[in-house]
């Protein structure tokens, strides 16, 4: 948070400031959400992300504004036994258990 305060500072005002974010797993946004004009989720971009996301960023693609997954509001509605789960587990217990859309009986940050 002081980081994102320290770079609003520096620039000039009026000038949009768009996060991007690449990440391979749960990112939650609420700390700084209303400090950014925009923010563009790369999640894992691919040999290309650079080339895609400097076509976003100036406009040359839309990035269309899908949300493939769950938006958390804290780190807190997590459920704790994923810090210990096996990322390969058995059929009996789904690694996403808890964690999806699919199975996140809480109040998502962004809805669907």
């Amino acid at each position: 948070v002081e980081l994102v305060n320290q770079l609003r500072d520096a620039i000039p005002r009026g000038t949009p400031m768009v996060a991007v974010l690449m990440h391979g797993g749960v990112v939650t946004l609420p700390p700084v959400w209303d400090q950014f004009d925009a923010v563009l989720d790369s999640f894992y971009p691919g040999i290309y992300g650079g080339q895609a996301l400097g076509e976003a960023l100036f406009g040359k693609i839309n990035p269309s504004g899908k949300l493939p997954v769950t938006v958390y509001e804290s780190d807190h509605q997590l459920p704790g036994h994923i810090q210990h789960q096996d990322p390969y587990p058995s059929d009996e217990v789904p690694y996403s258990m808890g964690l999806t859309y699919k199975y996140f009986t809480g109040e998502p940050f962004l809805p669907f």
